[in-house]
């Protein structure tokens, strides 16, 4: 876990939300999910591009009705 997905998920936590780390949504796994509000978070790190990304949100919510901020 990189530094920025420990704060993501502590700052989730802080706020009283149950989560889960790295849930797998095939073909992608997210960074936090909180299964409470059926949503998901990524900590973009410098692997993430936007197209790369608008694709895989784009998949999820497709798939899952998965919305990732």
């Amino acid at each position: 876990m990189t530094r920025i997905e420990d704060q993501l998920e502590r700052m989730v936590r802080d706020l009283g939300f149950a989560i889960e780390n790295e849930r797998e949504f095939a073909p992608y796994r997210v960074d936090v999910y909180v299964p409470e509000l059926h949503v998901a978070f990524e900590a973009d790190g410098p692997m993430h591009t936007k197209p790369r990304d608008a694709k895989r949100d784009a998949v999820l919510e497709a798939e899952y009705s998965l919305i990732v901020y």
